[in-house]
């Protein structure tokens, strides 16, 4: 009898971790999906500023100022000051 017992608690530990590392799986491929397809969002939203930039770059020849410094470049242009 206790065998039994111990059978079916073998089964249903098999199917607990059947089921959790299923479920991480699909949470890990579905999470690569999602960043991959924000990717091609972000591209598919910020094409009008790179065609502009890229305009104005073969026009004037050279790339445009950003309007602002940011982090290492901010701390450059103090020290060129």
């Amino acid at each position: 009898m206790r065998s039994f017992f111990v059978g079916i608690i073998k089964k249903v530990l098999l199917v607990f971790v059947a089921a959790f590392e299923a479920f991480f799986t699909l949470f890990f491929m579905a999470s690569m999906f999602v960043s991959s397809a924000f990717y091609y969002v972000i591209r598919v939203v910020t094409w009008p500023i790179r065609f502009v930039m890229n305009v104005y770059e073969k026009f004037f020849g050279k790339p445009k100022k950003p309007m602002y410094e940011v982090g290492s470049e901010k701390r450059k242009s103090k020290k060129r000051k």
